[in-house]
């Protein structure tokens, strides 16, 4: 997760008064590793993305057939 000072509101600048707030981000960031095929909790690639990227071997080599 991020520092919380990075959600508070901005004192200068052309963005003055406004402030990224968490919520939204942490429903892009989820987004975000759906598109890119990330588990949205951990942030690791899913095993269908590794095989997509022709990396389904990676499965296996990280143990038990778990790699996230």
């Amino acid at each position: 997760s991020l520092p919380k000072r990075l959600f508070t509101r901005l004192d200068k600048g052309p963005l003055s008064g406004t402030a990224v707030q968490e919520n939204q981000f942490n429903k892009a960031l989820t987004t975000l590793y759906q598109l890119k095929g990330w588990d949205p909790v951990t942030g690791v690639p899913t095993f269908e993305r590794l095989e997509r990227l022709g990396l389904g071997w990676t499965e296996e080599a990280t143990g038990n057939g778990k790699y996230s």
